[in-house]
């Protein structure tokens, strides 16, 4: 059970065959006018967070999963404890491969990518870079940060991206 800075609950449990790569995820929210459950089909569970991203005084909660397949791509599920009627959903943009070229804020993403906190005051992606050599991309021994900025429009909440200029040291 989490438990947020404004009162509120959340289990998480995951259901997970040994033999699938994939796992059901049911978030059960204890504290909101309406606890109506969530079941998410995704990669296996890696981490929880509770993190309040944008210091509103309210907690996000940030489901870290892995792909178990080639590159080991990692995704962040989160939803905010914001509402006082349901736990709501974070928009995400997805990584396409229009976001992965040269100049853009994920150029040389293969997978291999991290999440964590920075002390305490940002929730950042880190992935090693890697640059294409002719047939195939190899790493350049440099990482990448992407900080998550969450930002609210109307009662909907959403994740901007920003290249990392902290200089911080990780804390999960």
């Amino acid at each position: 059970v989490y438990r947020t800075t404004n009162g509120k609950e959340l289990t998480v449990i995951e259901d997970n065959d040994a033999e699938k790569s994939m796992s059901t995820l049911t978030l059960i929210p204890f504290g909101f006018t309406e606890n109506a459950t969530t079941t998410i089909e995704t990669n296996k569970l890696n981490k929880v967070i509770l993190f309040d991203m944008n210091k509103d005084g309210n907690d996000e909660i940030i489901l870290v999963t892995t792909s178990v397949y080639s590159g080991n791509h990692s995704e962040a599920i989160i939803f905010t404890t914001a509402s006082s009627s349901s736990l709501l959903r974070v928009q995400i943009p997805d990584i396409t491969e229009e976001s992965t070229v040269p100049g853009s804020l994920f150029e040389g993403y293969t997978g291999l990518d991290t999440f964590n906190l920075i002390n305490d005051i940002a929730f950042i992606r880190s992935f090693p870079i890697y640059i294409s050599s002719g047939t195939e991309m190899l790493p350049n021994g440099k990482m990448r940060e992407i900080i998550y900025e969450l930002k609210e429009n109307q009662g909907d909440y959403f994740i901007y991206f920003k290249k990392n200029n902290l200089t911080a040291t990780s804390t999960n």
